[in-house]
């Protein structure tokens, strides 16, 4: 008697859910010899649109563009 209402909240909150998740994006290199160490390690990795990948080469940035911390 309970389990069907439980299930039917628990399929709403999944929708919303859904809905209210960030879109994402991806980072895919070439993975050849010309790929830069920092760039080869951050391939295939996933972040909220609106975050920056994580690139050891960001550390140059926010030394020289002033972009602030990695958070």
């Amino acid at each position: 008697m309970i389990a069907p209402s439980v299930h039917r909240i628990a399929h709403q909150v999944e929708i919303e859910a859904w809905r209210l998740v960030p879109p994402t994006k991806r980072w895919i290199t070439m993975a050849n010899n010309v790929v830069c160490p920092a760039h080869r390690q951050a391939h295939d990795q996933t972040v909220p649109a609106n975050l920056r990948f994580t690139v050891r080469s960001m550390d140059w940035d926010r030394r020289h563009r002033g972009v602030g911390p990695c958070t």
